[in-house]
């Protein structure tokens, strides 16, 4: 089984490979690292060991475990030198001259550099298996790796896709509402003084006087906006801090603040509807005047009404499902939180057994 199918075992289908090949690779030296903090006397389960290497080697930053001379009759470990004393170790009228049998090592610029020259030499580094660390590789092939730990790779891996899929999931990627499909009714009929709709004549009608400020525009729905919500500080707190303490912090702020808007949302809501009653009821006395003034004028109003009653229905329809699609995406938020903070305790916990061995040990 591969790597990507035990984690899609545990959080579902990835879509992205490269992603899980470059957090598994992360996720080895995280491991290696942790264990060098809690019991480094283990460390040496993760070297890989370079024979004949000669007299210098490209490491990197790689932990050096050992460094052996094999030549026959004269096999020995090198030991480590500061750069700085490498020209008394290369210097043979210095005391401090490397010989066959005391030869040293020291490193500079990501190299390896062993004195005397000349001799065999077997590096052992701490190290990952690039190769087989990608989303196609198998665990089982993967070397430079203990297998009682490789569960953790997985674990780590799992972690990393489940904090992109919050900040996927948290809300749309669009902060408002958006109305565009929906036409907002236009008046039928513009308001003179001859058309006798909005004042009062004195005539045997008895027409009421109509607010025209308030037939002067249709309502409106007006989305409140929010950012989307800055996920940058929850992957420092999972990459560089570790804290998962402050983590669910500040998923827990982030979830306030998504739940405000939700509230904001309906809030607009609210207002629309009221002021859409308001208009509706203004707009019942405009329609008597005209029809008292002109049937065709009152039909035009009549129909005018029914257009303002399906663009209120439409959206109220449009905000109904946003909040049902926002309510969903916070449900599927909060499970990826509480999966994801099972899966870091878990993390967290398999390191527990070598902290002890340690402590057994001292």
């Amino acid at each position: 089984m591969s790597w990507k199918s035990e984690v899609e075992d545990l959080v579902g289908t990835v879509t992205d490979n490269d992603s899980i090949s470059t957090w598994l690779k992360n996720g080895a030296w995280d491991v290696i690292n942790k264990v060098k903090q809690t019991n480094p006397s283990i460390i040496h389960q993760f070297s890989k060991l370079s024979e004949n290497i000669g007299d210098s080697e490209v490491i990197g930053n790689n932990d050096v475990v050992s460094v052996f001379r094999t030549d026959s009759g004269t096999e020995s470990e090198y030991r480590e030198i500061l750069p700085i004393l490498k020209y008394k170790a290369n210097d043979t009228n210095s005391i401090y001259e490397a010989s066959v049998s005391d030869p040293v090592y020291y490193r500079e610029n990501g190299t390896i550099y062993m004195l005397p020259t000349g001799g065999n030499n077997d590096l052992v580094i701490v190290s990952i298996d690039t190769n087989n660390l990608a989303h196609g590789g198998e665990p089982s092939e993967t070397d430079y790796f203990p297998d009682e730990m490789k569960h953790l790779l997985v674990l780590y891996v799992c972690m990393q896709e489940l904090q992109r899929k919050m900040s996927d999931t948290l809300v749309p990627s669009d902060a408002l509402i958006n109305m565009d499909n929906i036409s907002k009714p236009v008046m039928p009929i513009t308001f003179t003084g001859s058309s006798n709709m909005s004042t009062w004549d004195a005539s045997s009608e008895s027409r009421l006087i109509v607010d025209e400020t308030i037939l002067s525009e249709v309502p409106t729905y007006i989305s409140p906006v929010m950012n989307p919500p800055d996920f940058s500080d929850t992957d420092n707190w999972i990459s560089v801090e570790e804290d998962p303490e402050m983590l669910a912090a500040r998923i827990q702020e982030i979830g306030a603040k998504v739940q405000v808007y939700s509230a904001a949302v309906q809030d607009a809501l609210n207002k629309f509807n009221e002021d859409t009653t308001e208009y509706q009821a203004t707009l019942q006395i405009a329609i008597k005047n005209a029809e008292l003034s002109s049937a065709s004028d009152g039909i035009l109003m009549q129909r005018f009404s029914t257009e303002i009653q399906k663009y209120q229905g439409e959206v109220q329809a449009k905000v109904q499902e946003y909040t049902l699609k926002s309510q969903g995406r916070s449900l599927e938020y909060q499970w990826l939180q509480d999966k994801y903070l099972r899966l870091k305790q878990q993390y967290e916990q398999g390191f527990v057994p070598f902290a002890q061995q340690r402590q057994e040990k001292d």
